[in-house]
């Protein structure tokens, strides 16, 4: 009889395949073993890296994106000593003129005037008279009102004339300003300097004018104004007199 075929059994079959793992192990370990720097951000599953997998202290500032940074900012410190004053600069250039401011609104102003030609005789030595008064000339706008307190000036002109007297002496004349509440009493300012007319043959007359030229500061009120005038000269008494013949008083108020 021929030989019997051998027939394969599982045992056979199970031996023979554990043979072929042990011999194979080898092999496939050297399969799974990866090489140094083969894995890149394709290999890495999205989410797959987290802050328990990164090294404590292995990330620099240069790591993170720029929005990460900026939300690392802490909170303002406090503040520092101030520095010492820097050294003064040098001085700048003069800068162009501004352009003129517009024009101030005026402030109060009062007036008033009068005029007279009537003679009034100066006898050298008799004192001062009255040349022109505001209230009572013979043209004229009355007393000054004024609404609150200014200073005036008072301006005059006196025309004098030198007589024909027997003593043609040098003859000197000196006007002053008074100024008083309306019914009250006048005060007098401060003279004027005198004017001198020269010595005159006999029979000869001779004309002057003699300026005044004053200022009060007064109070709210109505006012009169007067000026007065005096004669004197080298020689006797009532001898050479003087004439005030026209005079013109203004009177100008404007606001302190």
């Amino acid at each position: 009889m021929p030989p019997s075929r051998p027939r394969l059994t599982y045992a056979n079959v199970m031996s023979t395949l554990a043979v072929a793992i042990l011999v194979a192990g080898g092999v496939g370990y050297a399969a799974v073993t990866l090489p140094a720097n083969s894995v890149g951000t394709k290999q890495i599953k999205k989410n797959a890296v987290t802050g328990a997998k990164v090294k404590d202290g292995s990330l620099a500032a240069a790591d993170l994106s720029a929005a990460a940074r900026a939300s690392l900012k802490g909170q303002a410190g406090a503040a520092g000593a101030p520095g010492a004053t820097g050294a003064a600069g040098p001085t700048g250039a003069t800068g162009a003129a501004g352009a003129p401011g517009a024009q101030g609104v005026p402030g109060p102003t009062a007036s008033a005037y009068a005029t007279t030609s009537i003679d009034t005789v100066l006898t050298p030595g008799g004192g001062f008279a009255t040349t022109i008064r505001l209230t009572t000339a013979g043209t004229t706008t009355g007393s000054l009102v004024l609404d609150e307190a200014m200073r005036v000036f008072i301006l005059a002109e006196v025309t004098m004339s030198k007589g024909t007297g027997v003593a043609a002496t040098v003859g000197n004349a000196e006007c002053r300003a008074r100024w008083a509440s309306v019914g009250g009493s006048f005060s007098a300012l401060t003279p004027s300097p005198s004017v001198t007319f020269p010595d005159l043959p006999a029979g000869t007359a001779g004309w002057g004018v003699v300026p005044v030229n004053t200022r009060a500061e007064l109070a709210a009120g109505t006012y009169d104004f007067d000026i007065q005038c005096s004669a004197s000269n080298t020689a006797a008494l009532g001898t050479a007199q003087l004439t005030a013949t026209d005079m013109a008083l203004s009177i100008i108020a404007a606001a302190q």
